[in-house]
């Protein structure tokens, strides 16, 4: 997943007067990006875009 943005001022006043008070959930203000991969026509994850592996942040995707 890609968080895509923050919470605004706005957002952050909902979340803090919760969903049962005129608020919000946390779930629903925060926006996210993710891809579902597709191999020989069967879902096989849901992963986040980017650009290429970076071993000392990723791991190796070998191992893993």
């Amino acid at each position: 997943m890609l968080l895509t943005s923050g919470l605004d001022e706005e957002a952050v006043k909902a979340l803090r007067a919760g969903a049962g008070h005129g608020g919000d959930h946390l779930h629903r203000l925060l926006k996210f990006v993710t891809l579902r991969t597709e191999k020989a026509h069967a879902r096989s994850g849901i992963q986040a875009p980017g650009g290429p592996v970076e071993l000392s942040v990723d791991g190796d995707p070998a191992v893993e």
